[in-house]
């Protein structure tokens, strides 16, 4: 028999269905392109123009490079970038090594894990802004919380946490450890849980201790999950505005302000878009970065 017709009509109907998909797709990928595309370009044509909100009867200036070139020479813009790499580098590194303990300690079938994991996850329900609206009365130097028990434990009186120079960054990334930790924990602890345990027996029965399973057995079976949190945590905390921003707003002498805190300044303060436009660009390469880092990492360990 000539089943050629027959052929023939399931490619016609796989092609009118396949174009059915694309229609019905059609009107997400249009609100998608809108709603990503849209504004990434749209920033990359203000970082080359000058152009500022509050005169918007004054078309916008093509000044090429100008912006970048005045990046390299803004001293605060090293500034936001030094403070915003070691704020990153240092809650990852905590909220990593704070979230793989927890992680062990409850993969251990300890009695009341499940109440102990639901108190831990209680922060992360919380949004940023409530996060720290709390933490801000909690470090209150008059009434909160903190400065009481520092005096009545120690002695101490009054600190001033977010208004001084020496503790406002530090005050900042315990918030962050707070409310981040539990993030990593429950990353860590579900890929701990999917471990299989036939490498653990065979390692036991040839004699290896504790230590040399977790080394040579726990760390390289999660380890694609560890580097998926830290790519996860590293973006997140490059972007960290919301926190900082409720707790000091960038103070006391910017020692806590952010990049993307220094670009918010620019565009709705100062309403220089153009410089906003190219601060923003920063922060969009400098999350990229880690991005195709963790992917080179990730896919070795695939490998």
């Amino acid at each position: 028999m000539n089943d050629t017709p027959i052929v023939g009509k399931k490619i016609r109907f796989f092609l009118r269905d396949k174009y059915v998909g694309i229609l019905l797709l059609l009107p997400a990928l249009i609100i998608l392109a809108f709603l990503s595309l849209y504004p990434f370009f749209f920033t990359i044509y203000l970082s080359v123009h000058d152009y500022f909100l509050l005169q918007t009867w004054i078309p916008k200036v093509f000044v090429g490079l100008k912006n970048y070139l005045q990046l390299i020479q803004d001293p605060l813009f090293w500034n936001t970038l030094s403070v915003t790499l070691r704020y990153a580098g240092i809650v990852v590194a905590i909220e990593f090594f704070l979230g793989l303990g927890l992680a062990l300690l409850v993969n251990m079938n300890i009695k009341g894990r499940n109440i102990i994991t639901s108190l831990l996850l209680a922060p992360i329900i919380m949004s940023p802004i409530v996060a720290g609206l709390i933490w801000g009365y909690m470090y209150n130097p008059e009434f909160g919380v903190i400065n009481f028990f520092l005096n009545k434990l120690f002695g101490v009186k009054d600190l001033v946490f977010l208004g001084d120079t020496r503790y406002a960054f530090l005050a900042c990334i315990i918030v962050d450890v707070w409310q981040w930790t539990p993030l990593m924990f429950l990353i860590l602890l579900a890929g701990l849980q999917a471990v299989p345990t036939e490498p653990y027996e065979a390692a036991q029965i040839d004699g290896a201790s504790p230590s040399q399973c977790f080394r040579y057995l726990t760390l390289p079976l999660i380890s694609p999950l560890i580097l998926i949190s830290l790519l996860l945590r590293m973006i997140d905390a490059c972007k960290i505005f919301d926190t900082i921003y409720i707790l000091t707003g960038g103070g006391p002498a910017s020692v806590t302000e952010s990049l993307s805190l220094y670009a918010y300044r620019n565009n709705f303060v100062y309403f220089n878009m153009g410089y906003g436009a190219v601060l923003a660009f920063i922060l969009l390469i400098l999350v990229t970065i880690f991005c195709v880092l963790f992917n080179r990492m990730l896919s070795r360990k695939e490998i």
